[in-house]
């Protein structure tokens, strides 16, 4: 009598596809935790600086691929305090740094770069603007940020410095949620100037803006901070990164862009 050897049937098969699934997904484990990306959520001022940063790091031997989410701090705060996830936070300013930290989202935060604020206006200067206190002759159309934004807070506190604030105040036009609604709508020239930062000044096509200069503004700090997210501060790729910030190459890309070092 021949015998045939016998196939193995769906039962015996299961147990060594379950065996190849498994080396399968443990390898791709191991794969992308040796090269995860990072989220970095970011205000919108040092959006193309960061954005380069990104690209020279992820391009690095030991980089990483870097998400970047660019808006306003305090609107980015907020979705990080309801859970989005991110591994980093740059805010442009301490208070919505320090909104995190107080709730244990962040970590050892850090002064990143410095900023400065300087007055925008369209190309040409059409209204004639030539120093602060030209915001408010009767007439003159002006937009700030929003009190709760960064560049809407720095704002207020140079015009209080000034003794300008209701003077100015009454020639508002639009208070923006970010600093780019400022300079967007001073580039279409829905504002005769606007307030913003000295690194926006070369955003967007050459010439469509100009900057003036801001006296009362000296001795202001402007600063930009960062830190790790809660649960993210031990993660490898999150400490190359910070210290590439810091010291490495991407500190050179940020004073490339405007930004100053603390």
């Amino acid at each position: 009598m021949t015998t045939h050897p016998r196939r193995a049937g769906p039962r015996a098969q299961r147990p060594l596809f379950a065996s190849l699934l498994l080396v399968f997904l443990l390898s791709a484990g191991c794969a992308r935790s040796e090269r995860s990306e990072l989220v970095v959520f970011a205000a919108a001022s040092l959006g193309e600086a960061l954005e380069a940063v990104a690209d020279s790091f992820a391009a690095g031997s030991d980089g990483a691929p870097v998400v970047l989410n660019l808006a306003a701090s305090h609107i980015l705060a907020a979705q990080i305090e309801e859970g989005a996830p991110a591994d980093l936070f740059v805010s442009a300013d301490s208070a919505q740094m320090e909104r995190l930290v107080a709730s244990g989202r962040a970590r050892g935060p850090f002064v990143l770069a410095l900023n400065r604020l300087v007055l925008l206006v369209p190309r040409g200067n059409p209204a004639g603007i030539r120093r602060l206190s030209d915001l408010a002759r009767e007439g003159t159309r002006v937009v700030v940020g929003t009190e709760a934004c960064p560049v809407g807070s720095y704002t207020r506190a140079l015009l209080e410095r000034a003794g300008l604030s209701e003077e100015i105040g009454r020639n508002v036009v639009s208070y923006e949620e970010s600093v780019r609604g400022v300079v967007q709508k001073v580039r279409l020239g829905e504002a005769d100037a606007g307030v913003a930062y000295a690194t926006d000044a070369g955003g967007g096509p050459p010439g469509e803006i100009e900057s003036i200069e801001i006296p009362e503004a000296a001795g202001m700090r402007v600063a930009c901070f960062a830190a790790p997210l809660d649960g993210a501060e031990g993660r490898p790729e999150v400490r190359r990164f910070l210290g590439y910030l810091r010291e490495g190459e991407g500190a050179r890309i940020l004073a490339l862009h405007g930004f100053g070092r603390p």
